[in-house]
């Protein structure tokens, strides 16, 4: 896939600035961190998990590069263009990587939230039976027991978000039953029975292809918002950290893209 430059910069305007959160996360040194805030501290923790959140945040960002790539390539750029089964199986296939790296990067966010927190797993248990995730388990905690904390501020800009919802939405479908279907590749099949019972009758309807459920513009779009407003989330985590170390007695500065460390 030979894309243009133009056609790559147009596509870098579509992307969440989660690179450059990463930037700022992959400095941090849990080590040091651990230094200055003792031993009962589960800060360093926290600096790990934070960043293994912007890591996998990050694979989302390079998939949504993908998606878009994949989209233009086969719909304008290829030789035989426009060939739209190939845009929507490719670029499908990233798009589905986006939501199931999402949902990844919202466990670590959690764990960090609990590091950072110094939740015990006795405060999360209350929640465990109407919350299957972890991410919707500490969400539910913070909001209940820390409403006024800048934490459940970004948890409800999070949540209120449409498309987070829907795209969480769709990896569960994804994972635990069948994958929703999608338009324009050709005949399709909901998992149901084909028989139908009226009283003692029985019937059998045929069609050719159930209806789908979305096309992959949609679904590019969808999974496109969810990491933007994630990135948004992660980004204003990583700023509290930081000045939070800081009050600690942890002190950042910055040189051009460089994070220095000085206790």
């Amino acid at each position: 896939m030979e894309l243009s430059k133009e056609r790559w910069l147009e596509i870098g305007k579509l992307l969440p600035n989660i690179p450059d959160t990463q930037k700022r996360v992959i400095t941090l040194s849990p080590s040091m961190v651990a230094l200055v805030t003792g031993p009962h501290s589960r800060l360093d923790v926290a600096c790990v998990c934070l960043q293994d959140a912007c890591d996998v945040a990050c694979d989302a960002v390079y998939a949504l590069t993908q998606a878009h790539a994949n989209l233009a390539w086969f719909r304008e750029d290829i030789s035989d263009a426009p060939n739209e089964l190939g845009a929507i199986i490719k670029s499908r296939f990233y798009i589905d990587d986006i939501a199931l790296r999402l949902y990844a990067a919202a466990e670590h966010t959690a764990n960090f939230i609990i590091c950072y927190l110094n939740i015990g797993k006795d405060d999360l248990e209350p929640y465990e039976k109407k919350h299957s995730s972890l991410q919707q388990r500490v969400g539910r905690y913070v909001l209940n027991e820390y409403p006024t904390h800048e934490i459940s501020s970004y948890i409800q800009a999070l949540v209120a978000e449409e498309s987070w919802k829907n795209t969480m939405r769709y990896r569960n479908t994804w994972v635990h039953e069948q994958p929703p279907l999608i338009d324009n590749v050709g005949i399709v099949s909901k998992r149901r029975a084909r028989w139908s019972k009226n009283g003692n009758i029985y019937k059998l309807g045929f069609t050719s292809s159930d209806p789908p459920e979305y096309t992959v513009d949609q679904l590019l779009q969808m999974t496109s918002l969810a990491t933007h407003a994630f990135g948004n989330m992660l980004e204003k985590l990583t700023s509290m950290f930081i000045c939070f170390l800081e009050d600690s007695g942890i002190t950042f500065k910055e040189d051009s893209d460089k994070i220095s460390m000085t206790l």
